[in-house]
């Protein structure tokens, strides 16, 4: 997957995500015809004269952490886990901070719930409460992950439904390459502006649907008018 963003004083930010071993090195030759190999060619398109402000940097993320604290039976008194030291995600999914913040105003909330009382019940029921809001923004990331032949640490096959998802996923996800709209629901469930109901709108499933009809018509020769 390849990334695009405008940044200050005229710049542009060229990302490129992959898995081993597939991975570019940091010679400009690799990294271009990486970003040509992609099922768009808008990136490579865009970047292929520019000129590099920068060397190419390469980021090897430690990959998804999930840890089960409110599976404990005896939580430490006077100590609790949020953030990046319970959840942590690749960043490709713009998640983590999102995440972290969800879990700064869950504690804001717990604390003010027992204003005043005791406080020996609070780490068992934040960290219970917490884990309900990673398991959204956790599912998203790894069901995509499981997809790749090298990813460790999953426990089983992906089911049916998840087959599923994942083959519906990668269609919208090419969409985004033509369908602005598209790309904007898709950054707004990614940053948990909107539930993942969004990605399966009425209005939505239409475009994804089009697209594949589209495709079997230039398939069998007939293409759209």
């Amino acid at each position: 997957m390849g990334v695009l963003y405008p940044i200050e004083n005229n710049r542009w930010i060229v990302g490129f995500c992959a898995t081993a071993p597939n991975r570019p090195s940091t010679d400009e030759t690799d990294f271009l015809e990486a970003l040509r190999n992609l099922p768009s060619s808008h990136i490579y398109k865009a970047v292929k004269d520019a000129k590099p402000a920068t060397p190419i940097g390469i980021y090897h993320p430690p990959g998804n952490r999930l840890r089960h604290y409110e599976g404990l039976k005896r939580q430490p008194q006077g100590f609790i886990a949020l953030g990046d030291s319970v959840c942590s995600f690749t960043p490709i999914y713009g998640q983590g901070m999102t995440v972290a913040a969800l879990g700064a105003v869950l504690l804001k909330e717990c604390l003010e719930e027992v204003k005043g009382t005791d406080l020996s019940k609070l780490p068992a029921h934040f960290q219970k409460e917490l884990a309900k809001i990673n398991a959204g923004p956790w599912i998203a990331a790894t069901s995509q992950d499981a997809k790749y032949p090298s990813v460790k640490g999953i426990s089983k096959p992906p089911s049916p439904i998840e087959k599923a998802i994942g083959w519906y996923m990668d269609r919208l996800i090419y969409l985004t390459t033509k369908e602005p709209q598209v790309t904007l629901v898709l950054f707004d469930v990614f940053h948990m502006v909107k539930s993942s109901g969004a990605l399966f709108q009425p209005r939505i499933l239409f475009r994804v649907i089009r697209e594949i009809l589209s495709k079997k018509r230039q398939a069998a020769g007939r293409y759209p008018d």
